[in-house]
């Protein structure tokens, strides 16, 4: 027997419940009140990125992106180099 397609048989399978986070006092202000908010679950976390617009970011890596220099010569790029050693 299939399990929504994830599972050969949904016998002794039980569902997975995750605790709710501990509170937080959030460092980010909340435009409702100018201050920043005391969160006390993942609901209030989730409202409160919504209503001011924020967004989470994770731990994940960030692929680099590869750069093209073919337009850029060594004679310009030594001149740019030279440029801002001078600046220091």
């Amino acid at each position: 027997m299939e399990c929504y397609g994830h599972f050969h048989s949904c016998a002794g399978v039980s569902p997975q419940i995750i605790r709710d986070i501990d509170p937080y006092q959030a460092v980010a202000v909340d435009v409702a009140t100018g201050k920043p908010p005391r969160i006390g679950s993942r609901s209030e976390h989730r409202e409160f990125l919504k209503r001011n617009g924020y967004v989470e970011l994770g731990n994940e890596r960030i692929k680099p992106k590869s750069v093209e220099y073919n337009d850029i010569s060594p004679r310009e790029i030594k001149q740019t180099i030279d440029q801002l050693r001078s600046q220091r």
